[in-house]
């Protein structure tokens, strides 16, 4: 074993001979091989997995936009019950009490709202309407759907 002198604190500390035969500036080069292959593999995983966020992300907001859309239809309607009316056209000040909290619904995508009259869809300048983005998006379950007579198996 050989020791080395700390030129520090004057400590003689010793180190263990090398049993690998390797020459000490090996494990640098493997240091020097190994970190590119491993920023490499988190580049392709961020690369994978930033647009899959992007996506989540405006999904989120088109469905929070959709559940505004039907709380608007939803205060519509409670103030054509509440003014005896079956048409009309309520303006968000009319409408605000019939919203929670009394609040103004904002879309979370920036767009606006258009509430048009009573038994009309609202309609966003960023998703559109209510059955605009239902009807594309969201498919029924395969065990929801019914079956048909003829594809029933007889016992």
């Amino acid at each position: 074993m050989t020791s080395v002198k700390c030129p520090a604190c004057g400590t003689t500390v010793a180190i263990p001979p090398n049993k690998s035969g390797l020459p000490w500036w090996a494990g640098c080069l493997i240091a020097v091989a190994v970190i590119p292959i491993v920023v490499a593999v988190i580049g392709i995983l961020a690369g994978i997995a930033i647009p899959s966020f992007i996506s989540a992300r405006s999904r989120a907001q088109q469905t929070a936009c959709i559940v505004n859309m039907k709380m608007i239809e939803g205060a519509k309607d409670q103030w054509a019950l509440s003014q005896g009316v079956t048409n009309g056209n309520p303006n968000e000040a009319a409408l605000a009490p019939y919203l929670p909290n009394s609040k103004k619904l904002i879309c979370p995508a920036g767009g606006t709202y258009t509430y048009h009259a009573v038994g009309q869809e609202p309609e966003c300048s960023k998703h559109g309407t209510i059955s605009e983005n239902t009807a594309s998006s969201i498919q029924p379950h395969p065990a929801s759907m019914p079956v048909r007579a003829d594809t029933q198996s007889k016992n």
